[in-house]
Order: structure tokens, then sequence, then C-alpha cells
């Protein structure tokens, strides 16, 4: 006898088998009896009867009356206005009327003929007996008493018709209320209350009445009860069911009593539960209406191709490219191995009303630069997404419409904080090779550099997902690939930008009859329905492959169970190598400190030398703006009296001066903004004060060149902001200075606009474009302009001079305030440079029309109060340098102050103490040979008088 042991894994493999085929039989449909139809797969059965003598509850005088219609030959008219239910094309009428009426026919062995009459014409016809049946009342039994009728017989849904391309009633919500047509007021009654929008009502008494005033654009939209009766005249109508749904029940009614046996019998059938056959002719039948539609739409061309193209006889497909990871747009599904997304449905709708059969021409490993080699070459003649940008133009065409929306976003992890858009910069970005929201991120973040390239979005997100990257470039739908699809939690959109990406059909250049008929089709597709499916789908492919795995979690213990005693007599085995490695690593972690204190030595070192440096340069600045600076004042005050022949000459010194201490201030910026010690100094400001300043002193700049000086700004722009105004006049100053400088002839344009920051209501975006007509930039040297001291243009920096140094500090500026900076160039034609800046809003007064067009004309004047009249204070200027005491007498001439000066803080000390005069402040240089300001002043301080601990010290300016 054998072992129990030597049983087990037939035994084990016996239950595995039971498992997978009980689970297939539990899986599969269930055999429908004879003459009943299964909803879907839930094993709902509903009844389908042949004949109208096997419906239960059918009487004999019933039978009596219908045999006695069929002995005579008796017809029927079932008579409906022309609508999306009942309608005449080349090859006949179609929809759901006619539909109904052969199943009439089939049902009791007798004609029942469709035909359309006019709406009005209807109940006349039904009085007089030329029409025998209708489907077109509603179930108001009050309206119309006196008719035979059923119960619904179909559920029309509420739709809403306008032009096509014309703007939604949501989206003119926005701006003003919706002119909405109604043709009864029950209609509106049921629309109203649903909408999510205030609307206009208007009543019109016909669905003519109601297109003409569409088309006068008098009315926004017609809603009417879903049969589309102008819809199936005119093809420039869009027609979309209303979301929430609404629907109206429709029945069938007959006005003579001989023929109320027909309509007992048929509510019968209804009263059995069959009325999803019913609703399944419906849908059959709109399907039909949207092929009449769309066939009816085309040109003789379009009709000709879509004839040539057609798959149901068997002619050739289409060869259409898919996206492998484009979720859920389009994506390769590797575990059910099959295209799937919302672009397949789409193709798949305009298929059933085309004719067209599209194939898949895709290998699921393509990248985005093959797919789009494919749809090129002609290879493909549709790609499921292609976003139009201006480097594709002429390559390409496109859909009129997109079938789907999105926005721009940056995915990340969860535990990466939420960034604001000035933190972008200093992120690791990952980029797809080729996408249209790559574009956008180059041309939203021209100068970020750490930016890594990937061949997909798959690579991308598996980058993202491995730590390589902080952040990736795509779309809000790419984080439900992740999250739905992938089923990989932990992942969110860090930013998303409020710019959206609309998803089109992309064709090759030669494909525009396939691109104008696929539109006309699209139009018939309620994409915002499959859209919104697969924005709302989850997958669980992860249970269920748990569940798979079920049988095998016994023997997967059991093993790790081994392995886990292996581990322990391993462990045991080299628990005597492991003290050995312990003596290592504390021998290389004494090694690493060590390390680390020769790696601080070094780094204490570096910022030594960095405030020795500093300290040069701002010695050296001194030293130099202090005579430049009495130079720049005394020949300022000498040009006002002095003779005509003798003004050039100081304006030229005065001008020259003025370049030499622009040199000096930028070399003192750099360093400060290179050692960390840059700060800024916000303050209110008066935002048209400065603009008028900018363009005053760059129209002096322009001097005898042929240039025209224009400015273009936004009249909605504060009044009044917060910020470093004096940073921000040097930036802005830099960038009319660099246009003024390589422009010989032609224009320099300034354009001042703004950004709204929705998460701030007190901030805002200040957006500063300079273009100009000038030499512009090569492309090689884009990069550079920013980054390197000197000029990218050799043989131009010969007769513009200067060192270069402007952009660079401009660049470094704006990001210190949160913004950026970037150029778009062509040389020989000219250059754009535009700088965004973040900013508070100190007064939300807009500047208004009258100020823009006084700054736009160069005729605005700042209100300013007169000047007081401070004749009564007396002040102590201290400076070692005597030509400087006249140029701050100069400064203080207008305010009538009495000025005294000194040359050292000792005499400024001795002065204070003895009190012969009292001064109500002290003007003092902070640099000054033997005692300097600070030391001054702490002296001062200490002489222990109330007059000395009190008086007001200012350290005077080093611009004086």
């Amino acid at each position: 006898m054998r072992p129990f042991y030597t049983f087990l894994p037939g035994t084990v493999l016996c239950f595995a088998l039971w498992l997978v085929f009980s689970g297939c039989a539990k899986d599969g449909l269930s055999p429908g009896n004879a003459g009943q139809i299964e909803f879907l797969n839930s094993g709902q059965q509903f009844p389908v009867y042949t004949s109208y003598t096997d419906i239960p509850g059918v009487t004999q005088d019933e039978i009596k009356t219908i045999e006695a219609f069929r002995a005579s030959g008796r017809s029927f008219v079932y008579g409906m206005p022309l609508s999306a239910e009942c309608f005449e094309d080349e090859d006949g009428m179609g929809g759901y009327v006619v539909l109904f009426c052969q199943w009439l026919n089939e049902l009791f062995g007798l004609e029942f003929t469709p035909a359309i009459y006019d709406l009005q014409d209807l109940s006349k016809k039904l009085e007089s007996g030329e029409v025998d049946f209708t489907g077109e009342f509603t179930a108001d039994l009050e309206e119309f008493n006196g008719y035979f009728m059923t119960s619904p017989i179909a559920k029309r849904p509420i739709t809403s018709t306008r032009l096509i391309n014309s703007p939604e009633p949501a989206a003119i919500s926005t701006r003003r209320l919706p002119r909405i047509g109604f043709l009864t007021k029950t209609i509106q009654a049921m629309v109203e209350p649903i909408l999510p929008y205030d609307i206009e009502p208007v009543h019109v008494t016909s669905s003519e009445e109601a297109y003409q005033m569409i088309r006068a654009r008098e009315l926004d939209a017609f809603v009417e009860d879903g049969y589309e009766g102008e819809a199936a005249v005119y093809h420039d109508l869009a027609v979309a069911d209303l979301l929430p749904p609404v629907y109206s029940s429709i029945i069938m009614a007959a006005r003579k009593a001989e023929l109320a046996a027909i309509i007992s019998v048929v509510q019968k059938y209804l009263d059995q539960k069959a009325f999803y056959h019913l609703v399944q002719l419906y849908n059959q039948g709109h399907q039909q209406y949207l092929a009449y539609r769309f066939h009816s739409s085309l040109t003789p061309e379009e009709l000709a191709y879509v004839k040539d193209h057609d798959g149901r006889r068997g002619n050739i497909p289409i060869p259409v490219i898919m996206e492998k990871a484009n979720y859920p747009v389009a994506f390769y599904n590797t575990t059910e191995n099959a295209w799937q997304g919302l672009a397949m449905d789409v193709l798949k709708e305009i298929e059933a009303i085309s004719g067209f059969r599209f194939e898949v021409i895709s290998d699921k490993d393509d990248t985005w630069v093959n797919n789009l080699t494919q749809l090129e070459s002609g290879e493909a003649s549709i790609i499921s997404e292609l976003v139009p940008t201006n480097e594709r133009v002429g390559r390409f065409i496109w859909a009129l419409t997109p079938f789907a929306s999105d926005n721009f976003a940056l995915l990340s992890k969860e535990e990466l904080p939420d960034l604001s858009v000035n933190e972008i910069s200093y992120a690791k970005v990952g980029l797809v090779t080729g996408a249209a929201y790559t574009d956008k991120f180059h041309l939203w973040f021209p100068s970020h550099l750490n930016t890594v390239e990937y061949p997909g979005v798959a690579e991308a997100l598996a980058a993202l997902k491995e730590g390589k990257i902080d952040l990736v470039m795509g779309t809000r739908n790419m984080l439900l690939a992740l999250t739905n699809y992938m089923e990989e939690p932990g992942f969110k959109t860090n930013i998303i930008f409020y710019r959206t990406a609309d998803s089109y059909f992309g064709f090759n250049k030669d494909e525009k009859i396939l691109c104008s008929v696929m539109d006309k089709a699209q139009v018939l597709v309620n994409t915002t329905l499959l859209e919104n499916r697969w924005l709302n789908r989850v997958f669980d492919y992860r249970s269920k492959i748990v569940r798979a795995r079920q049988p095998y979690l016994i023997g997967f213990s059991v093993l790790m169970g081994i392995v886990i005693f292996l581990l322990i007599v391993l462990l045991q085995k080299y628990k005597e190598s492991g003290h050995a490695l312990e003596i290592m690593v504390r021998r290389r972690t004494i090694e690493l400190e060590d390390r680390n204190k020769e790696l601080e030595n070094q780094k204490n070192a570096v910022h030594a030398a960095y405030k020795v440096k500093n300290r040069f340069l701002a010695n050296m600045s001194h030293e130099i703006r202090t005579p430049l600076n009495a130079i720049i004042g005394l020949s300022q005050a000498e040009m006002e009296k002095a003779q005509m022949e003798s003004r050039d000459n100081l304006a030229s010194i005065n001008h020259s001066g003025s370049a030499l201490l622009s040199v000096i201030n930028d070399l003192l910026d750099i360093s400060n903004i290179e050692s960390g010690e840059m700060e800024l100094r916000p303050t209110d400001y008066s935002l048209p004060a400065l603009i008028n300043s900018a363009m005053t002193a760059a129209k002096l700049r322009i001097d005898h060149k042929q240039i025209s000086l224009r400015l273009e700004l936004d009249e909605n722009l504060p009044v009044k902001l917060h910020g470093d105004k004096q940073r921000i006049v040097q930036i802005l100053n830099n960038l009319l200075s660099n246009a003024i400088k390589f422009t010989q002839k032609g224009s320099i344009i300034l354009r001042v606009g703004f950004d709204v920051v929705k998460s701030k209501l007190d901030e805002l975006i200040l957006i500063f474009e300079v273009y100009d007509t000038g030499i512009g930039v090569k492309n090689e040297d884009i990069e550079r302009i920013f980054t390197d001291y000197g000029q990218t243009n050799t043989e131009s920096s010969r007769s513009t001079g200067g060192l270069g140094m402007g952009l660079v500090i401009t660049k470094k500026l704006t990001e210190l305030m949160g913004g950026s900076i970037g150029v778009v160039s062509e040389y020989g034609r000219g250059s754009v440079f535009t700088a965004r800046l973040r900013q508070g809003i100190a007064d939300k007064t807009a500047m208004g029309e009258k100020t823009a067009e006084q700054l736009r004309h160069f005729t605005w004047k700042e209100v300013q109060g007169k000047k007081p009249c401070l004749s009564y204070a007396r002040v102590l200027v201290v400076d070692d340098v005597p030509t400087n005491h006249a140029v701050a007498r100069g400064i203080m001439r207008p305010y009538r102050m009495a000025v005294d000066a000194v040359i050292s803080g000792q005499e400024a000390i001795n002065i204070i103490a003895e009190e012969a005069v009292h001064y109500d402040a002290v003007f003092m240089d902070h640099m000054m040979p033997g005692m300097d300001g600070m030391e001054a002043t702490k002296r001062i301080r200490n002489l222990g008088t109330e007059y000395a601990r009190t008086i007001p010290i200012m350290r005077l300016p080093g611009e004086l």
C-alpha cells in the first residue's frame, strides 16, 4: 500500500482543476429559455412572444376581433412626424417606428405601415380614420381623454439642440443667462429644476421657429422631447441628451373604438415585463437614425470615400495608430492583451455609424516618436491623439472638435510637498520626447535646466516611481493611469495648470477627406458619456490575481518555513563574522568623521574667502563711487546754470559718470547675489510711476537712433503693488537697455500684463514683455545669455559696449522674487524677452483707460505734493570727501534746511559733546579713514547725554 503523501500531488491537482472549472461554470452565461431575452449578463430573463395568442390574458373576444382583421386583409397606418424615430432616406423609411411596425406585423400577422405626417395634423388624421395608430403622444391621460392608449412603449430622452460648434449653455451661463427655447410648458417644468444654472426660457410655437431663432442667434438652444425633428432635416445642428438625463414616456394610441383590441393586446404584452425587447428596438432604431444623419450630411466626394472604405463590404480597413500608455485616451492593456481607451470606444461608435472598419497597426512596444513617424509617412491614416502645436502644423491635420478634455499637470509622489511655481526650477522633471506637454513645459519654463527625457509615458512614470526624478510633466489623466489602471497608490497631481489639454484625432496630411468625414461622424457620438465612463472606471486586477493564486499559498507558506530555518542556520554560522564586520564598520566610521571635518574646514575657508572678496568689493565700490557721485551730482547742478556751449560737455561728463557708476553697481550686485547676501526690500509702490520712469529713461537712451518706442499695457492692472521697487526698476531698465543697445532701427515694444494667482487673491504675476527688431540671438547662444558674463555677439559688443552683466543680474533678481525670465529670438529679426514676477497687491483699484492712454503717449504725470519747507531744521553731514558736502547741500536745498559739514567722525563727536548747536539729524558716511561711521555713531551714543542718546543718526547713502 502506498503512503498517503504519494497521493497528495494528484489530490491537490484534482482540487485545483475543480476550482478552475467550477469558477468557469459560475462565470458563464446561463442558457436562456426559448422565447426569452436575457438582460446583459445578469441572468435576468424577459419574455419575447412571437404570436399575440401566446400572451397571457388575451381574451377570446380580442382574438376574434383580430382574426376578423386578418381575414379581411385589413392594414393599418401608423402615423408619426418626421423625427429621429421615423425618417426617410434613399433606401426607404427607417428608425424605431419602422422596427416597431415590423414587430407588430410579426406579432399580429397584420400589416402596420409607418407614415410621416405633420405634427399638427396627427389628431385630425386620427379622428378622420386616415391614421389608425400613433406613437407620438405622451402619457398624459387627461389631455387625450377618449383615446385608447397603452402604457409607455419607449422612453424618449429630452435633448438640447444648438448650432454645431456653438458654445454649450453651461459655458454661456458663466457670462449671462442662456436663452433656451421650449415647445411646451410641460417640457420646461421637467427640465428647468435639474439644470445646474439659471436660464431665460423662451416659448416657441414650432420646431421650425426654434431653428430659425437659433440660426439668428436669438436662441442659444432648443430643448424638446428627443425626436429631433429639425435636426433630421438641417445638418448644421448638434443634438445632445441632457445631463442629468430626463425622459418623457411615449405611448401607442388609437382614436377609433374598433382598434381597442389591438391596443389591449399590446398592453398585456407590456404587462408581462416584455418592455426590454422594445428598448432594444428603440436603441437599434436610434443607431439607424445616426447613420442616416451621417450619410445625409456627406458631400458626393465624401460619400464615395465612405463607400470605398465600407468594412461591411470587405473593403480595406483604415490603419490607426494607438498610443501604448496614454490612459484613458488610449493604452495597451497588458493584462487583457488588448488595445483599450476612450479613443477606441469613439472609433467603435463611428464604425457603427459610418460602416468604416478601423485596424490598429501599432506595436505595443512602439515609442511615441515611432508613432509620429508612421503617421507622417502615411503608413497610418489616424492617430488616437495629437495635440496641435506650431511645429506640427503643415505635417499633420486635425479633427475640428476634441473628443475629450484634460489639464496639463506635474505629477509627483505623495510625500513630495506641494510646490509653488517658482520652486519648479529646482526640481528634477521628467519629460516625454516629442510630446505636446513637453513643448508646453519648455514654453512655460524656458530656462529650466534639470530635465530628463524619456521615450514614452510608461518610462517616465517608472522613473518617477523609482525616485529618479521629482516630477513628470503630463496631464491630470496620467494620475488615473497610475491609480485606477496600474493600481499604484502614493502619487498625486502636485501642480495643475489651468490650461486645457484637449484630445483630438490626428491625421496624415493627405487624409483631408477622411478628416472631414470623421468630424461629421464624431458630432453624432456622445463623447462626454464615453469620457465619464473612463474617468470613473477602476480596475481590480490585483485582487483577481490574489484569488487566482490562492491554491499556491499553502505550498508557499511551507517553502517560507524552510527558508526561515535555513536563514537561522546561516545567521548562527556567521555570528563570529558579524563581530569582525562590526569592527570594520567602526573603523570606517572614524575615517568618515575625519573626512567630514576636513570638508568642513575647506567650507569655512571658502566662506572666509567670500567675505574677503565681498569686503574688498565693498571698499572698492565706495572709493570709486564717492568721487563718481560728486562728478554726477555737481555736473547735474552746474548744467542748470551753465551756458549752452558748456552744457553739452557737462551732460557728457554726467552721462559717462552714470555709465561708470552703473558698471560698479552691477559688479556689487553680482557679488551680493553669488554670496547669498542680496536682500529684497519690499514696499508699496505706484505701478504707473514705475512704468513712466522706465519708459522715459528708455526714450532718453534711444537718443539719435531711428527706433520707435511703444507701450502696450493691460488697463486692469492694479494701480499699487507691493514689492522691491528698486529691483523691479532695475530689471525693467536692463531689459529695455538691452533692446536699445542691440537695435539700430525699427521698433521696441514694452508690454505690461498680469496673471491671476488663484490660490492667493492678494497676489498676481506681473509680466514684462520687451519686443525688439534688433540683431537677435543665435540658437546656440540662447542658453548662455543668462549665465555667461559677456556678450554673445562679439562684433556687436565692440559698438554697443558693456560687460554683459545686465541679463545675468536680471535672471538672478527674477528668481530671487520667485519669478522667471525667458527669451524667444530669431537671429537677424529680433527678440522677445519675458519676465514674470510675483508681486503683492497693495491697492486693487484698476489703472484704467485714462492712465493707460497717458502712459502710452508719455503724458502721464505723477501727482506730487509740494515739498515741505524745513527751514527750521539744521543737520550735520559727516563725510571725509569735501565734494560730497556740496552734493549733500544741493540735494537738501529744496527743503531749505541749514547744513553744516565736517570731514571726520571725531569732529562730529566733539560737536555733539559740546552741544553748542542742537542738530535735528546727523547724516553719517559709513566708510571713513581712521574711524568709520559705525564706530563714530557708537561713541556718540556713549557720551551719556540725553541729546547724544536721542539725536537721529542716519547712514549717508553711497549713491549720494
